[in-house]
């Protein structure tokens, strides 16, 4: 059904009653424009020539028959263009896939197939009509391509005052643009408010979502923003760019889908735009909500709480030997919801979100044992991930180039880290090898800036640059359930191991002479290596979860990222004690990124008070001593080892506490000390810009914070009440 290099005609039908001839020629039809006869010419032609070379079988031809005959039923009910995208897909997907012709592939039509009051009018030479309506439908059907009316709309505009041709009669995009959008066929699946509500009953967030759902959700917290706030386009979105051309077509491809309108005053904020190429040839337009630095829309956005995303470890744990895996990626994913109007007020241009799910159909996967998520492959019948072969040359070659450096800008670690990241999906333990890196990332400022590549970084790099080199790539999934039933201890005279049914025992004197001096921790960690070279084949593909007494075998196994490091944890000589209180000056916070300034705390001694936090911290430090200089501010004792006060450990014991009293432990965090800090200070009287300095806020995002009880209301009212009376 495509035109050929020159014009050729082809005899298809020979019959009493005439010839039927298929022409074919250098314009390529569109589908919009061909007829019903064309494309059935059209079909009997690929019909023959899928016969002549033989990918069409004799007893396939009933099929090929059965899902034309599907077509023409199809014509009668549906709108016509919309049966031929929906052939022309298809057909691709046989070609691709050789399933039987006439086998049902649902998905086709619920994104193709339209009923026919969506029919665009015909062109005749006439002036072009709207199109006619179903009867009880009041609006008229309008076309990205068409007003309502039928009118052509102009989309090389270059003001508002319209094409700058003075023989255009389109209609300017943006007249168009300001009118209603009423039936307007878009890429889009409402989000039913409805069946949002029944889906959710029992979800906690409930209100939150059916409000966003219903009324477009807040991305900023205060509604007390300066305005008249604004910055320069990147350099990557100037005119004289090389994408510019691309990004242009593609704010028009978003004003006629409705997501940018013309503001009718101007917004509060409006922030600088840049482009990204894609690698498919694309642009990607990004909003840029860092800029202007003090009075971006990320200062007004409060402080979020923890989102967790799904990894490539949630996939895999869904893999079970030979399944068949299939994918749907959302088109335009964050565009799925709208924005408040409130809200909209800081997005510099105005934008407006469908309001519903968009499938990209271009990257949807049908079942197969072999899958690509989040860039990484998933093997079903092999059981395990793989780095593109592509991606992992890419890799190796970046890592070989920074092994040549001496000094690296902000940008150019910023891109080696986002791939090492993603390559520790696949290369386990491969994030302890990347927190030096992010640490030098996080104290530069610009891009532009420059680290002189030393030390630990250097080392790290070297690591992955010797890993990378000989990793074919591949890591085997493994098994969900993990052993649990290990366990070890070891002595200065011999050790032991139990699993399941099995156990083993050593004399470090007859068996291992060289270990009877070593130290009791070395001796431990020889016990957990002793039972992994016992039961390695029990063990293979599968986590394993060893009971071990030894806090430094611990700390050894279960190696973290997140070390103690005094340049961004709280130390101990960070901790000024004074004679009215205790001074603690925290120099990196979520405020304080690049060490540009230090907060001080006061804490003041409340005599013969069990709350007192200056005695609390001095006798933690007369009870646990450091150990080492610089030293974690807290600690504690495991036996005889001193191990740092981790946010975890923490958050585990609060929460048993919370629990021996009789709260319910899952309403409360670490942050609720903040929050109810907050919320104390503000019944106290405190004003609230002392409020916000304390807590070194930004923003007014603590004022989400504050929650007055009914006594401290009742106080505010009756103050109002005798200041009322005569």
């Amino acid at each position: 059904m495509s035109g050929t290099s020159v014009c050729e005609e082809k005899l298809i039908s020979d019959a009493s009653g005439g010839q039927l001839v298929f022409k074919s020629g250098p314009a390529k039809p569109k589908l919009e424009s061909i007829s019903l006869c064309q494309w059935s010419s059209a079909n009997l032609s690929i019909m023959y020539k899928l016969l002549s070379s033989g990918d069409l079988s004799q007893t396939q031809l009933l099929y090929y028959l059965s899902y034309t005959a599907r077509v023409y039923n199809l014509v009668a009910t549906c709108d016509m263009v919309s049966v031929f995208f929906f052939d022309r897909e298809y057909r691709r997907l046989q070609k691709q896939h050789k399933f039987r012709w006439s086998t049902d592939v649902p998905h086709l039509h619920s994104i193709y197939l339209r009923p026919k009051s969506y029919s665009k009018p015909q062109t005749t030479s006439a002036k072009p009509q709207a199109a006619g309506t179903r009867p009880g439908v009041k609006h008229e059907v309008t076309y990205a391509s068409h007003s309502p009316g039928g009118r052509e709309i102009c989309k090389k505009f270059n003001s508002r005052k319209g094409c700058l041709m003075t023989n255009c009669s389109a209609i300017p995009l943006y007249e168009w643009q300001s009118k209603k959008h009423v039936g307007m066929v878009k890429p889009t699946r409402d989000l039913i408010l409805s069946s949002w509500s029944k889906e959710l009953h029992n979800d906690f967030d409930k209100d939150f979502f059916l409000h966003g759902i219903e009324f477009g959700f807040d991305i900023v917290d205060s509604s007390d923003i300066p305005s008249n706030i604004q910055a320069k386009n990147h350099p990557s979105a100037n005119p004289s760019g090389p994408l510019y051309v691309k990004a242009h077509d593609q704010v028009l491809t978003e004003i006629e889908n409705n997501n940018y309108i013309f503001a009718d005053a101007t917004p509060k904020i409006i922030s600088p735009m840049g482009l990204i190429p894609k690698p498919g040839g694309g642009v990607r337009l990004i909003h840029d909500c860092s800029r202007p630095i003090g009075f971006a829309v990320n200062e007004f956005a409060g402080e979020p709480t923890k989102q967790i995303f799904q990894t490539l470890d949630d996939a895999t744990k869904l893999v079970t030997p030979n399944c068949y895996m299939a994918k749907v990626d959302l088109k335009s994913a964050y565009r799925s919801v709208r924005i408040s109007k409130a809200s909209q007020q800081v997005t510099g241009f105005r934008w407006t979100f469908p309001n519903g799910f968009a499938i990209n159909w271009s990257k949807v996967v049908d079942p197969t044992q072999c899958i690509t998520f989040l860039g990484v492959e998933i093997d079903s019948t092999t059981m395990e991930v793989r780095l593109p072969g592509d991606k992992l040359a890419d890799l190796k070659a970046e890592l070989y180039a920074f092994t040549q450096r001496s000094h690296a800008s902000k940008k150019q670690l910023q891109s080696l880290a986002g791939k090492l990241n993603w390559a520790s999906a696949v290369v386990r333990g491969g994030r302890v090898f990347l927190r030096r890196i992010i640490n030098c990332i996080m104290r530069m400022k610009r891009d532009w800036h420059k680290a002189r590549l030393k030390g630990d970084i250097v080392q790290d790099i070297l690591w992955w640059h010797g890993f990378i080199s000989s990793f074919n790539g591949k890591s085997l999934i493994l098994d969900q359930y993990p052993v649990t039933s290990v366990a070890t201890d070891a002595c200065l005279a011999g050790a032991g191991g139990l699993f399941d049914n099995d156990w083993f025992y050593v004399n470090w004197q007859c068996d291992f002479p060289f270990a009877k001096d070593l130290h009791i921790n070395e001796l431990e960690a020889l016990t957990v290596v002793l039972a992994a070279r016992r039961w390695a084949k029990e063990w293979q593909n599968k986590r394993v979860l060893i009971f071990c007494d030894n806090a430094t075998t611990s700390n050894l196994l279960t190696l973290s990222a997140t070390g103690f490091d005094p340049d961004r944890h709280l130390s101990r000589q960070n901790v000024i004690f004074q004679l009215d209180g205790v001074l603690l000056r925290i120099s990196k916070s979520k405020t304080i990124q690049f060490a540009e300034r230090h907060l001080d705390i006061p804490l003041p001694i409340i005599k013969n008070s069990p709350l007192c936090p200056a005695q609390a911290l001095l006798l933690n430090f007369k009870l646990v001593p450091a150990i080492k200089t610089p030293s974690p501010a807290f600690l504690y004792c495991i036996g005889k080892e001193t191990v740092p006060l981790t946010y975890a450990v923490f958050l585990a014991r609060l929460r048993s506490v919370l629990s021996d009293i009789g709260f319910d432990p899952s309403h409360y965090s670490g942050h609720s000390f903040r929050r109810g800090g907050a919320t104390f200070a503000f019944q106290c009287g405190v004003p609230g810009e002392l409020i916000q300095s304390q807590g070194d806020w930004k923003s007014d995002a603590y004022k989400g914070y504050l929650d007055p009880s009914l006594s401290y209301r009742m106080h505010v009212m009756k103050t109002f009440a005798n200041a009322l009376q005569p």
